[in-house]
């Protein structure tokens, strides 16, 4: 079943492809001769595994690392005791330029290879040092205040990062990291990384407290109407009496004038329209009686308005008046571990 499988050649990933195929091909032959399980689904799980291996290897063949890598983890996943498998995938995560990734591999398959006493165990732990000197860091670097927050969570792309290795410098794959963190009462925070060859930094700030919850309920709204004082009358004006007192005097002017044209309308009748006629007299008269006539037209009508007018100014002079009664409104926001009022006018 997996003898058809075929070395990886030796410029994609030298050593470590060639043993991997080797491994791989030794284990499935060593099932081939072992008694058939009481279910036939584990033949069809083995050719499954063996086509998604053989399709790793020939995208590795092609450089498409891409493809090959997560290939080769489904098949790690589906078999973990198999060191050929950890160590094909170490290799591709290498040639993929991936040393983090593939330091970690070579370190889980040196690992399994000490436990089953496999001579490429040496191969493997040679492999994850060199790679380990070589690998990009990331710094994460966390303020004391924050490294004291019970129960802080800090994730590399969702994996959690020990309390203990947050104080080293660790090991990254160029290209986007996420590192987020996190505490009971604490907002989350969370930001993008960009790893290059040189390594990255990144400094958690000091976590926002979150609002309570459970807390008394708070009135969001109320509005309050104030009375407004009511405000003093204004002060009695001076111009309706001046034009009130003036109308009266210019009245009374008219009034004189009105009389003695009177008399002089008596002088002219009875001098002026008989004969023998005074004309001198007559033409004094007749001025008299003219002038008397046109003051009295002019006085009167000027005594007549300065009395409307004072008369009008006094009638309507504005009262105490009361002011539009003042509102307020104002909101409760919950800010925190307290609230903030704002208000309105």
């Amino acid at each position: 079943m997996l003898s058809s499988l075929r070395p990886l050649p030796h410029r994609a990933v030298p050593l470590s492809a060639a043993l991997a195929a080797v491994a791989f091909t030794l284990a499935g032959s060593a099932a081939a001769q072992a008694p058939r399980l009481e279910h036939d689904s584990s033949e069809a799980t083995g050719k499954a595994l063996q086509r998604t291996f053989d399709k790793a290897v020939s995208a590795q063949e092609r450089g498409d690392f891409a493809t090959a890598c997560p290939l080769f983890a489904q098949v790690v996943e589906a078999l973990p005791e198999k060191l050929g498998a950890k160590l094909a995938l170490a290799g591709c995560y290498e040639g993929a330029g991936k040393l983090a990734s593939a330091a970690a591999a070579y370190r889980a398959a040196s690992a399994l290879a000490t436990k089953l006493r496999d001579g490429r165990g040496k191969l493997a732990t040679d492999k994850s040092t060199e790679l380990e000197v070589k690998a990009a860091r990331l710094t994460v670097e966390v303020p004391d205040g924050v490294r004291a927050l019970p129960g802080l969570v800090v994730t590399r792309d969702g994996r959690v990062v020990e309390a203990s290795q947050l104080a080293h410098p660790l090991l990254a794959d160029p290209g986007e990291v996420m590192v987020a963190a996190s505490a009971p009462g604490k907002k989350p925070w969370s930001a993008k990384v960009t790893v290059t060859a040189d390594g990255a930094r990144v400094a958690l700030p000091m976590l926002e407290d979150l609002a309570p919850e459970g807390g008394p309920t708070l009135p969001l709204v109320r509005a309050v109407e104030v009375e407004a004082p009511v405000e003093p009358a204004p002060a009695r004006p001076w111009w309706p009496f001046l034009a009130g007192g003036a109308g009266l005097v210019s009245a009374g002017l008219a009034v004189g004038f009105g009389v003695d044209q009177m008399a002089a309308q008596k002088d002219f009748d009875a001098s002026c329209k008989t004969l023998p006629r005074n004309g001198p007299a007559c033409d004094g008269t007749s001025a008299r009686l003219y002038r008397d006539f046109g003051l009295w037209i002019g006085l009167g009508a000027a005594g007549l308005g300065g009395i409307v007018a004072g008369t009008v100014g006094l009638v309507t002079r504005p009262g105490p008046r009361a002011a539009a009664p003042a509102s307020a409104s104002f909101t409760v926001v919950p800010m925190g571990t307290g609230a903030a009022l704002v208000g309105r006018f």
